[in-house]
């Protein structure tokens, strides 16, 4: 019988694995076969005269946009982290007149599309000069993602001990010493998961930069992957070569915060 569940489990696990890597094996597959073999019926599982060309195009064309794209998802998760946290400690933790309504905005602004603060955040920017500089993305995309990284935040700041910091208050604390000496250490799970998912969603922005940049030499990879793309024609090696590399970056990043989110993690409960 336990093996029976064992075997279960397995075959579960590879579909579920297979479900994964799918999409990602017919990517790396498609970015090396030429535009005639792509159209094939069935399509092949292999391709049968691999060429790296679409590869060196799609490289040539992203390589000089990854430090674009780094900069502006590096700067929205900083200015992300830096606005949400203490906002959200305040909703937690803290009693205030407009607590609840403050709550039912957040949930607005996640249910409003993002495309409908295009035109307001171009306006806005165009009068602030702000148009085609990184810091005009930077400040959209913060503006979208820091009502998701405040509810994301609330419930873990809600966990903490209310005594702990109660005691903190009546030792003399001010509410500023109670966050930065008390909240933050204790936040840094939580902070850390944040920070990598804002860095994510920053890094895969498309609308935004579309939207508020104009230099090609201040454009992500995420636009300049749409060059691959014509009024009548597609190169889909082109692109399946440069969505991969484009997804490798964002890949190794949460690969490599396994193990520092674990320790970050054991560290926040020790404390």
């Amino acid at each position: 019988m336990t093996s029976l569940v064992e075997v279960r489990r397995l075959i579960l696990a590879l579909i579920g694995v297979g479900f994964i890597f799918a999409p990602l094996y017919y990517m790396m597959i498609l970015g090396l076969m030429d535009v005639t073999e792509m159209y094939q019926t069935p399509p092949p599982l292999f391709p049968q005269n691999p060429t790296i060309l679409p590869y060196l195009k799609a490289w040539k064309t992203l390589a000089p946009s990854l430090l674009n794209s780094a900069i502006i998802a590096g700067g929205s998760m900083i200015l992300t982290i830096l606005l949400s946290t203490p906002a959200a400690f305040a909703v937690a933790k803290m009693r205030f007149r407009w607590k609840p309504h403050l709550s039912a905005f957040l949930i607005i602004m996640q249910i409003l599309p993002y495309i409908a603060l295009v035109i307001p955040l171009f306006l806005l920017f165009n009068y602030l000069n702000l148009l085609n500089t990184y810091l005009g993305v930077i400040l959209a995309i913060t503006t979208v993602y820091s009502p998701f990284c405040v509810i994301l935040l609330i419930p873990y700041m809600r966990s903490l001990p209310t005594p702990l910091l109660e005691a903190a208050a009546i030792d003399g604390a001010s509410s500023f010493q109670i966050f930065w000496r008390i909240v933050l250490p204790l936040s840094r799970p939580a902070l850390a998961t944040a920070s990598l998912l804002i860095f994510l969603l920053g890094w895969g922005n498309f609308i935004f930069p579309l939207a508020l940049i104009q230099s090609e030499n201040l454009m992500p990879a995420t636009i300049l992957l749409n060059k691959f793309i014509d009024i009548y024609t597609i190169e889909w090696n082109a692109v399946m070569a440069g969505a991969l590399i484009l997804s490798l970056p964002p890949m190794i990043i949460v690969l490599l915060a396994r193990k520092a989110l674990t320790a970050v993690a054991v560290g926040g409960i020790k404390q």
